[in-house]
């Protein structure tokens, strides 16, 4: 299931160039240390940043007008799932 909310978030932010430009939070971000010396922010952090691609890009294929082929409701709907998703990420306890 990890995988999958995985796959659709990539999947969304491929699909909306506003998601991608998304803006930051004004909160002050705490880091985490990741690979050769970055800093990178915290899950909970990129847990939240994933929530707003993903309202960003739901908000975006609503207001296309085309359906694709069934896709665009496909992706809208994968989306959604990939909200749950991370809504209840964000419910679950660290357990490092």
């Amino acid at each position: 299931m990890k995988k999958l909310a995985i796959v659709t978030v990539l999947a969304a932010l491929a699909l909306s160039p506003s998601a991608a430009n998304a803006s930051t939070h004004s909160a002050t971000v705490q880091s985490t240390p990741a690979v050769h010396g970055q800093t990178m922010p915290d899950e909970a952090t990129q847990l939240r940043k994933a929530q707003h691609a993903l309202e960003n890009a739901e908000n975006d294929l609503l207001h296309v007008a085309h359906e694709y082929g069934g896709h665009r409701a496909k992706a809208t709907q994968a989306i959604i799932t990939a909200l749950q998703e991370v809504k209840q990420a964000q419910q679950q306890p660290d357990k490092r």
